[in-house]
């Protein structure tokens, strides 16, 4: 099994590359459901740390419809990213309810693996889609198979690897704990899971501000969890 953790930050790269993990995917505001990292962020990994490393590039919460700007802005990272050295970059662009083919061509063509997020999971026809993902050149799909999280969409994460035929990889991902990932990889045949596996660490620097009136929300933060990425180490 290969083992993709989410991480957003230095510390967190090391606590998941100590405990067994096989691959970074960078971010940062995973609460947002991930957004692009910082290139320092994305050069201490580097540096630190001997795992490959995908970074995400999402400019903005809110979505996947993305402006003419949003996705100048996204090359712009996509090209300082692989410059510094990532493995490859995290992405969907949606219009109209669809993949937005002419978007994606772009990022995909500055090179290193092309993976497709979860933005997959927000389109009507799973199957059609991978078909035309595999024709854009994408080398990953990271999918919970349209479900809340990857137990539920089990049975369509297996028809897509089914369909893939080794085309495209299909990457698990959403709800994947180390009490379900075994059932996961059995119902799904996949050979790879994608989680965070956080735990919450408190910093009470910001417990004594007001925010709008009421307790500052910022008291703590989300980090790497060594035990679960260690358990999940241990699953294959």
């Amino acid at each position: 099994m290969v083992l993709e953790i989410v991480a957003q930050s230095l510390d967190d790269a090391l606590i998941a590359a100590r405990s067994g993990a096989d691959r970074l995917e960078l971010v940062s505001a995973l609460s947002l459901g991930g957004l692009t990292p910082s290139l320092g962020a994305l050069e201490s990994t580097l540096a630190s740390c001997d795992l490959p490393v995908v970074a995400m590039l999402r400019p903005r919460s809110g979505g996947f419809a993305y402006s003419e700007g949003d996705v100048g802005t996204m090359e712009r990272d996509a090209e300082r990213f692989l410059a510094a050295g990532a493995r490859g970059l995290v992405f969907g662009v949606l219009r109209d309810g669809g993949i937005d083919a002419k978007a994606n061509a772009r990022l995909v063509a500055k090179g290193g693996e092309a993976v497709f997020h979860r933005a997959f999971d927000a389109l009507p026809d799973p199957l059609d889609a991978l078909e035309r993902l595999v024709d854009l050149g994408f080398h990953r799909i990271l999918t919970s198979g349209g479900k809340g999280g990857a137990l539920d969409g089990a049975d369509a994460i297996r028809r897509l690897i089914e369909r893939a035929e080794g085309r495209i990889e299909i990457l698990p991902g959403g709800g994947v704990r180390p009490e379900n990932a075994a059932e996961i990889l059995l119902r799904t045949g996949a050979d790879q899971l994608h989680l965070a596996g956080q735990e919450w660490i408190e910093d009470l620097s910001a417990a004594g501000m007001a925010f709008n009136g009421a307790p500052h929300p910022e008291d703590r933060y989300g980090r790497v969890d060594a035990r679960i990425v260690a358990a999940m180490r241990r699953i294959g």
